[in-house]
């Protein structure tokens, strides 16, 4: 009844889509929401690394900078989950912080968590594409870390799962199917 509700006040709005994630082991509610007309399109992988257990750094080597510092096109693919663009990004509340190598490449991390440190996301610029940004800084990541692994939550599309791999990354057992619902056909 509930998602009934939703669908019904979405088409009232006259929103075109209607879209969800829900983890691959939640059989009642991916039956539930096939049996209102949702579809899988995509796969959100969360990954982790493995990083050395080395004494963590005092100083890290990137700048920290204000979430609104975000460059603007970082989050604005409508390939991404909502939950990576931009305007969820920009609203993360503290510890999660926006770190810089001042050459391109761009992280929205956790550092403070004590099991793990958490990734939001991984962004080079447009410019500094192909030209092995993201390696330094997550090396930089990695020696802060000190031995706790570097964890990407499942939201990952699984088209971005093979450049998380060349980083290292491994895939993690658990994911997300990505659903949407066409209001417009309704």
């Amino acid at each position: 009844m509930v998602l009934k509700r939703l669908v019904d006040e979405a088409i009232l709005r006259r929103d075109q889509t209607m879209e969800l994630e829900v983890f691959d082991r939640n059989t009642a509610a991916l039956r539930l929401y096939e049996r209102a007309g949702f579809v899988r399109f995509d796969r959100l992988l969360g990954f982790e690394k493995a990083t050395a257990n080395a004494t963590p750094v005092a100083a890290p080597s990137w700048n920290s900078l204000p979430l609104s510092a975000l460059p603007a096109d970082a989050g604005n693919d409508d390939a991404l989950p909502w939950q990576l663009r931009s305007p969820s990004l920009l609203q993360m509340p503290e510890p999660w912080q926006l770190v810089h190598d001042g050459d391109g490449a761009y992280a929205i991390v956790d550092l403070l968590t004590d099991t793990a440190v958490l990734l939001r996301l991984l962004y080079i610029a447009p410019e500094a594409r192909g030209r092995g940004q993201a390696r330094p800084l997550l090396s930089a990541i990695e020696r802060y870390a000190a031995g706790r692994p570097i964890r990407a939550a499942q939201l990952v599309p699984s088209a971005l799962g093979p450049f998380a791999e060349g980083l290292g990354f491994r895939p993690m057992e658990l994911f997300q199917w990505r659903m949407k619902l066409n209001l417009a056909a309704g």
